[in-house]
């Protein structure tokens, strides 16, 4: 159930007086008094949140056949971030010699895997899959006598 000093813990989070709590009494990082702490919540949220977002985006590109309406370079840059994040994480295991900073933080490690994995099927949609990226329902007009001209309102 909800306790006391999780309610307590939100309010200060939500002051902005207390937004990573952590006690390493309790065996790591994310744990305070035998339970997750705010942050171990709020990173949890995260990565659903993040899932949330690619799944529609994944199917839908996969409905239309096509990935036409949205940019690359964005997928790129997140890929970049999530790369490095995980990257991160190796780097400071090989500099102490502790995987507690793999596995330690499963926000982070959950949130750069769900990026890079989805990053890559979408590089697999857009250069792959369907890299003549033209949207069937527009292919369908123009071969009917419709407008040649598209606007970029039509392709999204």
């Amino acid at each position: 159930g909800v306790t006391v000093a999780f309610v307590a813990q939100l309010i200060a989070a939500a002051a902005g007086a207390l937004p990573w709590v952590s006690d390493t009494r309790a065996g790591g990082t994310y744990f305070w008094d035998g339970a997750y702490c705010l942050a171990a919540y709020c990173s949890l949220a995260k990565v659903i949140i993040t899932a949330v977002k690619y799944v529609p985006q994944a199917v839908h590109n996969c409905r239309r056949k096509s990935t036409i309406g949205w940019s690359i370079c964005n997928v790129a840059l997140d890929f970049t971030g999530g790369t490095f994040s995980f990257g991160q994480n190796f780097i400071q295991v090989a500099n102490d010699g502790n995987w507690n900073h793999l596995f330690g933080n499963p926000g982070k490690l959950a949130l750069s895997v769900l990026s890079i994995v989805f990053d890559i099927l979408f590089f697999v949609q857009h250069f792959v899959l369907f890299r003549d990226r033209r949207d069937p329902a527009l292919l369908q007009q123009r071969s009917e006598g419709g407008s040649t001209v598209v606007s970029l309102v039509d392709q999204a």
